[in-house]
């Protein structure tokens, strides 16, 4: 059976783990730290550890978030397009109704109409 190593994954960079290894407080660990009301300490064992893993792009303006032990649970909303509907405007509606919900990710799952165009528009219009 072949190992994965999921701290590597095509290349891209370890910061966040680098980060909580190196003692170093990252604005993407204050930010967790502050939405789950839990101290920087504890997420950097967690990190260190492999109990907790936070998701931030860092390609894209977005807001961090962090599964794993101790963490509040997280709320994804999935939206997206069929080939009998593709409305752009109401994806977007979708996406505040999620949001002004409390959902924590997006997952566009589009398979109808400009799929690429809806993608590039919902990535606009959120910080999930």
């Amino acid at each position: 059976m072949a190992t994965f190593n999921f701290w590597i994954l095509r290349g891209q960079d370890l910061s966040i783990k680098e980060d909580a290894v190196n003692k170093k407080y990252s604005e993407a660990i204050k930010k967790v730290a502050e939405k789950e009301k839990q101290s920087i300490d504890f997420l950097i064992k967690g990190i260190i550890n492999g109990d907790i893993v936070v998701f931030k792009n860092k390609n894209r303006d977005t807001n961090p978030c962090a599964v794993g032990r101790g963490l509040s649970i997280k709320i994804n909303a999935n939206i997206g397009t069929s080939p009998l509907s593709s409305d752009i405007e109401f994806e977007i509606q979708k996406l505040a109704v999620a949001e002004a919900a409390g959902a924590d990710s997006i997952m566009d799952l589009s398979i109808g109409g400009d799929i690429n165009g809806i993608r590039k528009t919902i990535l606009k219009k959120t910080k999930l």
